[in-house]
């Protein structure tokens, strides 16, 4: 036996790096008229120590350090060991290849690669299969990574996109294998399966076509991608060869055997050893020297490596019958460490001091050592990463043509209408009112089966609609017989969910799961309370439910008269003795008194009271339509307070309730003028609101980083 060591960690009795080979010489010693140089260690002193801030930040300062070397004209003496695999490709990425060649030995993991997260969402789709009715279905969550998955978008992407837009606007959340029958791509894969077995032959079909597809486009681009289809391929096949051989496992441990098995595996790369810089892990030196060596990821954790072997046994049981511990594999890496220096002449060891995350950013114990124990000279170099706070961008929109053009179609009288909450929107934040009404940017709505607050407070308003709807004379008896029948009410809430959630498509009960099943009791609730504060009231008449009521101002701007459409649905107008109540449900809690009409228009003011604003302007609309001479009260029904005893839908100015709006319709009218004619001037921009506070659950906070 020949043994390859340095004097350094072999004498020191208490060194872990020559612990087992200490052990071994003394078992197989070598022949007695052998004799090897086992002194060089101490001869290193050219040893750099690179602090970077950042994990990839380490790949981008190793091509000056490459440059640096004695022997860069060898390159083959050089070898750069990466202690961490997952920084192979930022590190190929980086080397200065005009150079010199690059021979990789070591693996990249196969976790890091694009088909193991279409993996992961295969085993997804598979192990969350639902049995509805003796039927087994799909959730959509799991589909629709599927379909927008790359991979499988190279199969059949115009189908892949129909069943994306499918799904989306019908609101489809339980997708059975029969919907896909429009594609045979599709078909093959969304297909349920009696055995394991079966479901190992979907994934090797699966994988076989993509590959098939990969080698049909011909493009080098996408090389490395066809290589690792082919490998997890190789990989399902030998999974697949073990089930075969009549081991008979459950889906869920089929799918974990599959999981792990590929998540553990890495793709080999193949190189010309002889030439070129030698890219390596640190397994793939052993038995190896360099002169020059640069080390990446020299940090506690990755060198040496985490041990996290699980173990019924105890660490002291282990320790006291000698069975392996987490020392035996910090031995084996420090000899693997110490190894692979001994003979080198320039060393660069670089770590990453980010502690961000699950970075530690503790250097590894070796550098210490180095330090501290054996007092080597060490060059300490620290790389700063420059931290810039990030800039307000001042954004300012120009009023030009095109601009005004726009802004033009609300001057027609069969044109489009600014609503109450477009004003408000406009009040707020100028810029926010350009985006979504003149740039019509909208925030596009993923497909949830969980209810959000809007669709909540929707439901709600369908359900009222539902049961108003073509009633005229309310009275206190009818209301009695609607809510002592609560199948009625069920009706209209399966109803709503029907039209607000599932695209019309109709709802049962019994059908919903979960947070949803609450949200139908809570909204059961809520409006059997409403029907109970209605009562109260009784007799009234509905005079309309969702309907759209609209006027025209006439407004100076741009040295000129023009009259531009407001208006928009009122949720319900109901009529008790002579006055007429424009009614706004609200699912928040909404405070119902204000001091002045000033305030509700002022941007500058903290918590707006925008609801106000909106139904103070609604019932301001509706007293011009056909109604002046008429009263108009408005009103809030806030489902935060509804089972208060002291229960008011009133709202009040000065602690005085609102009796008639014509008392405050010449207030609202100037303001809402006013508003109007900065909206429609060509000399004022739109810019970002000055009040941070309307920003906090704005859609387009990520376009102007206010």
């Amino acid at each position: 036996f020949f043994w390859d060591f340095d004097d350094y960690y072999i004498q020191d009795l208490h060194h872990e790096a020559g612990r087992f080979i200490r052990e071994n010489m003394n078992l197989f010693p070598s022949p007695a008229n052998w004799f090897m140089d086992s002194n060089h260690y101490k001869n290193l002193k050219n040893i750099t120590v690179c602090n970077v801030p950042s994990n990839v930040g380490q790949a981008k300062v190793m091509p000056q350090f490459v440059k640096e070397g004695e022997d860069y004209n060898r390159p083959d003496s050089l070898a750069v060991v990466l202690a961490d695999e997952n920084l192979l490709l930022p590190t190929l990425f980086s080397l200065p290849g005009k150079e010199s060649a690059v021979n990789i030995t070591m693996g990249y993991p196969l976790k890091n690669t694009p088909v193991y997260g279409l993996i992961e969402n295969l085993v997804d789709l598979y192990a969350n299969v639902i049995e509805e009715k003796g039927q087994k279905k799909f959730r959509y969550i799991e589909v629709l990574k599927i379909l927008r998955n790359q991979y499988i978008q190279i199969l059949d992407k115009k189908s892949c996109l129909k069943g994306i837009d499918e799904i989306q606007n019908q609101s489809i959340f339980k997708i059975s294998p029969d919907f896909f029958d429009y594609s045979e791509e599709l078909k093959d894969l969304f297909q349920t399966f009696t055995s394991v077995y079966e479901l190992g032959n979907v994934f090797r079909n699966i994988l076989f076509k993509i590959h098939t597809a990969f080698q049909s486009i011909n493009d080098k681009e996408y090389f490395l991608e066809q290589e690792h289809v082919f490998y997890v391929y190789k990989i399902v096949t030998r999974v697949q060869q073990v089930l075969e051989s009549e081991v008979n496992i459950g889906l869920k441990a089929y799918l974990n055997i599959l999981r792990k098995h590929i998540k553990a595996s890495s793709i080999p790369f193949k190189g010309e050893p002889l030439s070129g810089i030698q890219l390596m892990g640190l397994l793939e030196t052993r038995t190896l020297d360099f002169d020059e060596i640069i080390i990446l990821s020299v940090n506690e954790g990755s060198l040496p490596k985490k041990s996290t072997a699980p173990s019924y046994v105890p660490y002291n049981l282990r320790k006291a019958f000698g069975m392996p511990t987490p020392d035996y594999q910090d031995a084996i890496f420090s000899y693997y460490f110490y190894r692979l220096i001994q003979r080198a002449q320039r060393l660069v060891l670089v770590f990453n001091s980010d502690r961000s995350g699950a970075d530690t950013g503790e250097s590894s114990r070796f550098i210490f050592q180095m330090k501290y124990e054996q007092n080597k000279p060490l060059k300490e170099i620290l790389f700063g990463s420059n931290v810039y706070g990030q800039t307000k961008r001042n954004i300012t929109i120009e009023k030009d043509d095109r601009v005004m053009q726009v802004l033009e179609q609300y001057s027609k009288e069969d044109g489009r209408y600014l609503s109450p909450s477009a004003l408000n929107t406009y009040i707020d934040c100028s810029l926010k009112f350009y985006l979504k009404y003149i740039a019509e940017l909208e925030k596009k709505e993923d497909i949830a089966d969980e209810i959000d607050p809007a669709q909540f407070g929707s439901i709600l308003h369908e359900t009222m609609y539902f049961l108003y709807d073509n009633q005229k004379i309310i009275t206190s008896e009818e209301l009695d017989a609607i809510i002592a029948n609560e199948e009625l009410v069920k009706k209209a809430i399966e109803e709503s969910f029907s039209k607000v959630i599932y695209n019309k498509k109709k709802l049962v009960y019994d059908n919903l799961s979960g947070r949803n099943k609450l949200i139908f009791k809570v909204i059961l609730k809520y409006t059997k309370q409403i029907l109970k504060q209605d009562r109260k009231s009784t007799p009234f008449t509905i005079i309309a439910l969702e309907k759209g009521y609209y006027m025209s101002l006439e407004v100076s701007c741009n040295n000129r008269m023009q009259k531009f459409q407001i208006g928009g649905k009122v949720d319900r107008i109901d009529k008790i003795g002579k006055t007429y109540r424009i009614i706004d449900y609200k699912t928040g809690k909404v405070a119902l008194s204000f001091k002045t009409v000033d305030e509700l228009f002022d941007r500058n003011k903290k918590s707006r009271n925008k609801n106000l604003m909106q139904v103070l302007l609604y019932s301001v609309i509706f007293n011009n339509t056909h109604y002046e001479n008429c009263n108009v009260q408005p009103g809030i029904y806030s489902l935060k307070d509804i089972y208060d005893e002291a229960f008011s839908t009133d709202v009040k100015c000065n602690n005085q309730r609102i009796e008639d709006i014509s008392d405050y319709k010449n207030d609202v009218l100037f303001h809402v003028k006013e508003v109007l004619a900065e909206i429609f001037s060509s000399e004022i921009p739109f810019k970002q609101t000055e009040n941070e506070d309307v920003c906090e659950y704005c859609d387009y906070a990520g376009i102007c980083s206010k």
